[in-house]
C-alpha cells in the first residue's frame, strides 16, 4: 500500500512502517511477569471504573483495588515506612487503612 504524503510529495510505502514496527516489537521479547500483572490490574480497574456504577463499586475502591493488586504482587514496592506530614507510618498498616476504606 503507497501513502502519499501531501506535505512533501512523498512517496512512502506503508509496509515498511509495518515491518519496521513488527522488528521492534520482536526486540522487545515477550512481556515479563511484572508487565503481565501490572496489564491485568490496569484492565481491572479501568473495567471497575467504566461499569462500576452498574456493579455498585465507587470509583476509588477500584483504584485502591489496582494499587492493591500491585503491592501484594511486589510490582510496585514501597519502603517499609510511609512518611504522612511528620508522622511515620508503617506500610503495613497503611494497607490495612485503605482495606477497612474499601470496605
Amino acid at each position: 500500500m503507497l501513502q502519499v504524503d501531501t506535505v512533501e510529495g512523498c512517496i512512502s510505502e506503508g509496509a515498511v512502517a509495518g515491518d519496521t514496527r513488527r522488528e521492534e516489537l520482536q526486540k522487545l521479547g515477550p512481556l515479563s511477569r511484572n508487565e503481565k500483572i501490572t496489564a491485568g490490574g490496569l484492565g481491572l480497574t479501568v473495567t471497575l471504573w467504566i461499569f462500576g456504577s452498574q456493579l455498585g463499586v465507587n470509583a476509588v475502591a477500584a483504584a485502591l483495588l489496582g494499587l492493591a493488586i500491585l503491592l501484594i504482587t511486589n510490582v510496585v514496592s514501597a519502603p517499609p515506612e510511609v512518611y504522612c506530614g511528620r508522622t511515620q507510618v508503617n506500610k503495613d498498616s497503611c494497607v490495612l487503612f485503605l482495606y477497612r476504606l474499601c470496605l
